[in-house]
């Protein structure tokens, strides 16, 4: 018999059979909200302040009313585990909140079990999404307006793991869920938040368990034709971590400027995984585990 799952919305845990919204919530009409996800591990979030300090950043955005739930957000999230059996386990957590009907927010906390996608110690495979993002504040908040992700999921289903976003100015940004970092001749880089990435709450972490490490890493533009010069390719997610790439696959037809250096419809590989990959995912996941310890 299947385990009836349980979820938490704005005062109280509910089957989620039971759980309902409005049909005038602008957060189902319009994507009118904001929403982050998390990493369980054997009940404890990880990074929680990170991500919670951040959904509060992105409501005062885009003008939404913070529940006065965010202030017990951690009982909140151990009683969503508790109920759906997830304390001894990898969990995805996912807060959301919606403007609601007449400016009151919904407020929404559900949980499920995670298993990593195969692929991720070997290498996984991208390509490209087909529209261009526009760099700008707006690309800081995680609006719950995710149809990039939606079509994405649909190549994940085709066996690729993200696709590769660029700019309007024909700059490497991220994944639809991940940023991107690049070994190359100039060491590891990865796009700056200018560019119109995420400030993901990992890539942060990677960037301090680099600087722990002594491993320098710059913040610089990367144009799509240079992944052909990168030995070495990852991403970077709450949920998987660190993601060595092992390929990207052109579009059917590329731009001129990448024509030098890349063919349409073709498959760019790297070292997958690299020694300067492998050095960041062992120290990440010893971080990881020290944090989460520290926060038992």
């Amino acid at each position: 018999m299947q385990r009836r799952r349980f979820v938490f919305l704005n005062q109280s845990l509910v089957p989620i059979e039971q759980a309902h919204v409005s049909v005038e919530d602008p957060g189902f009409l319009l994507g009118d909200g904001v929403f982050e996800t998390c990493g369980a591990f054997n009940g404890v979030p990880f990074l929680l302040d990170e991500h919670l300090k951040r959904l509060r950043e992105g409501l005062q955005f885009v003008g939404i009313k913070a529940p006065a739930a965010l202030d017990v957000l951690p009982q909140t999230i151990s009683e969503v585990l508790q109920a759906n059996d997830l304390r001894s386990t990898k969990a995805r957590v996912r807060i959301t909140v919606s403007r609601g009907a007449d400016d009151e927010p919904n407020f929404l906390v559900t949980a499920v079990a995670w298993k990593a996608p195969e692929g991720l110690t070997s290498g996984v495979q991208l390509d490209f999404a087909t529209m261009p993002v526009v760099a700008s504040a707006w690309r800081q908040v995680k609006s719950t307006s995710r149809q990039t992700s939606v079509l994405a999921g649909r190549a994940r289903a085709a066996g690729v793991y993200d696709s590769l976003q660029t700019n309007t100015h024909g700059l490497l940004t991220e994944g639809t869920y991940s940023n991107l970092f690049c070994v190359g001749p100039n060491g590891l880089v990865t796009p700056p938040v200018a560019d119109g990435c995420l400030a993901g709450v990992t890539r942060a972490a990677v960037l301090e368990v680099a600087q722990r490490l002594g491993v320098e890493v710059s913040e610089e533009s990367i144009r799509p034709q240079e992944l052909a010069d990168m030995q070495e390719t990852f991403l970077t997610s709450s949920m998987s971590g660190v993601v060595p790439v092992q390929s990207v696959q052109m579009p059917a037809v590329i731009p001129a400027e990448w024509q030098a250096t890349m063919d349409a419809n073709s498959t760019l590989q790297f070292v997958s995984p690299g020694p300067i990959t492998l050095k960041m995912l062992a120290a990440y996941k010893a971080w990881q585990e020290e944090v989460t310890c520290q926060q038992r």
